[in-house]
């Protein structure tokens, strides 16, 4: 009598699968605080382009960067309800405005050399790499930390341009 043996995949984590852009991203769930639905934005006068606004969380302020307004859908509400991905970093939190939030899933492989297409190469500044969700083609894995860092310096550049002097530059849009 043969025994089967049942072949595990390994999994290299787990990744929470969202849309925006019109196309579909991934983030790793370890870096997920938690998922706000219907959050209302409230813009901030004089931020970078990135920035959205903030939106208040049980009594936080958190800043939400919305990298991609130029992919937004045509069909989509001009409603400031939105749904935001609470991401975490050591000591910040931020918020990343998308469209849809589907499920998570797991990692199967990562795509460390893989080219940024067209649609993606714009925002390599937030994408470690592409990964291989479970059954799926493989999906730019974006990166709290790239994405803060990216938001500063474009913050940073703005600032010197609009004043000419170097000023510390927070995730928020504002000049400290």
């Amino acid at each position: 009598m043969e025994h089967e043996v049942k072949k595990e995949e390994a999994s290299l984590g787990k990744a929470l699968r969202f849309s925006a852009a019109q196309r579909q991203w991934a983030c790793e769930v370890g870096k997920v605080r938690e998922i706000v639905r219907s959050a209302t934005i409230t813009a901030l006068p004089n931020s970078t382009d990135m920035v959205a606004g903030v939106i208040n969380v049980r009594g936080e302020v958190v800043p939400v960067i919305d990298p991609w307004p130029q992919g937004r859908s045509d069909s989509e509400p001009d409603s400031n309800k939105k749904t935001v991905i609470i991401l975490q970093t050591h000591d910040e939190h931020i918020g990343l405005r998308v469209d849809h939030v589907y499920s998570i899933e797991d990692i199967q492989a990562f795509d460390l050399n893989s080219s940024m297409d067209s649609d993606t190469a714009s925002l390599h500044e937030m994408v470690s790499c592409n990964v291989y969700l479970s059954d799926t083609d493989s999906v730019p894995l974006v990166d709290v930390g790239l994405i803060l860092e990216s938001v500063r310096s474009v913050g940073q550049k703005e600032a010197q341009e609009t004043t000419g002097q170097d000023h510390a530059f927070s995730a928020a849009g504002g000049i400290q």
